[in-house]
């Protein structure tokens, strides 16, 4: 037990079982040792007292950080800037469709609603202007919905890109 060596203190076991495995990964025999009735002391890491230049060097190395991104499945969908495989709709096409329909015949009413007001008052109205509304209305409606299914808008969870469309394959 003489031949180790204490090599950091850590206040947070997670952090001391990174660094325990961070090392025997390297090949490095360590030991983590915890006095449960002393919490303030934390946990100790300890080495063999020939491997404590290779493990202090090892502990001290900068991570690496590899910048290129992760290459998506064949047939998965991803970001285009950062590559992230979290895609979701803006909104879905339901409620886009929904909420054009409904305002679609909020129009329509309110013209029903002028066309009585006016026929209260005597003028009569024309009933090609009528039907002509009910066509713009029901037209609009028709858009709405091939909007609704053509190529929704799309958000990166990870960078929040918004883009419109959907992949094709590279």
């Amino acid at each position: 037990m003489s031949d180790l060596v204490t090599l950091d203190r850590f206040v947070f076991s997670p952090d001391a079982e990174i660094a325990r495995t961070t090392l025997e990964a390297a090949g490095i025999d360590a030991v983590l040792i915890s006095d449960s009735s002393k919490p303030t002391d934390g946990v100790i890491l300890q080495v063999h007292v020939d491997d404590v230049a290779a493990a202090r060097e090892i502990l001290d190395a900068p991570p690496e950080i590899v910048s290129e991104p992760a290459e998506a499945l064949e047939d998965e969908e991803h970001c285009p800037r950062c590559f992230g495989i979290e895609i979701y709709p803006v909104s879905s096409r339901a409620k886009r469709f929904a909420a054009t329909v409904v305002f679609a015949f909020a129009v329509l009413s309110g013209f029903q609603l002028a066309a009585i007001v006016l026929a209260l008052m005597g003028h009569r109205l024309n009933p090609r202007v009528g039907n002509g509304v009910f066509s713009v209305v029901m037209i609009g409606s028709a858009f709405a919905l091939l909007f609704a299914a053509v190529a929704p808008k799309k958000r990166c969870r990870n960078c929040g890109l918004e883009w419109r469309g959907t992949q094709r394959p590279s």
